[in-house]
């Protein structure tokens, strides 16, 4: 058989041998995870990002780099839209948002929810309703600083920080201004947790609605004894 041929059925062989299926660790080794939150940095939802970022690709096979990026904005809205309609869908991308996002897909009514929440691949949550709670926190120093100050007819309402609809903090506060009939008012637009935490220290708010697990890892000591922050209320857990 001369050399030409021989070399011709080698390339034939090669051309005709089925390719080996790329498996999820070829896929994910040597590449870089985006992880998009739906916040900035130095609330509640980033602290769990980042503990999750730090850990999550030892346990994806191929072991990839995975890395944060934060996308502020209207309640984490922004960064859900983002993962719905442009990051790329091959795995390479996920993400976390307020858990009232799938709720407000759902819904419907709110022509910025460009979404299908039921077309989301859900992973996992770092926390619930069974283990976290969220709490009116108002400073001691406002006009506003008890539940009986908030129910008083024609009283000055409790100035709340907040993201926008879709935000737990939000939802659960006009959940219970309409229900229980508490002069709250509401602040949109801030940005994140942090920038809501500074709104309080310098005096632009009186208080918000936040989980208890992100007053422990941001804000520990509004849970001291001598504590500038007055508890008004829990929403979800018992105790």
């Amino acid at each position: 058989m001369s050399i030409r041929l021989k070399s011709a059925l080698l390339a034939l062989l090669a051309v005709a041998a089925p390719a080996r299926a790329e498996t999820v660790a070829d896929f994910y080794r040597g590449k870089t995870v985006q992880f998009v939150l739906g916040y900035g940095p130095g609330g509640g939802y980033d602290v769990y990002a980042r503990l999750v970022t730090r850990f999550i690709g030892k346990y994806i096979p191929g072991q990839p780099n995975v890395v944060l990026v934060n996308m502020p904005g209207a309640g984490s809205l922004r960064g859900t839209n983002y993962l719905y309609n442009t990051a790329p869908r091959d795995g390479s991308v996920i993400g976390a948002f307020a858990r009232d996002m799938p709720l407000m897909g759902i819904m419907g009514g709110n022509p910025a929810v460009q979404f299908d929440p039921r077309k989301f691949t859900w992973l996992g949550s770092s926390s619930s309703s069974l283990n976290d709670a969220y709490v009116l926190f108002v400073r001691k120093d406002a006009v506003t600083r008890t539940i009986e100050d908030a129910l008083r007819p024609g009283g000055a309402p409790i100035v709340l920080s907040g993201t926008g609809e879709g935000a737990t903090g939000n939802d659960v506060a006009v959940l219970l201004r309409d229900a229980l009939g508490l002069n709250l008012k509401i602040i949109n637009g801030y940005p994140d947790s942090g920038a809501m935490f500074l709104a309080i220290d310098r005096k632009e708010v009186d208080g918000r609605f936040v989980g208890l697990s992100a007053v422990r890892s941001s804000k520990p000591e509004w849970l001291k004894p001598d504590t500038s922050m007055n508890a008004l209320l829990q929403f979800a857990r018992a105790r």
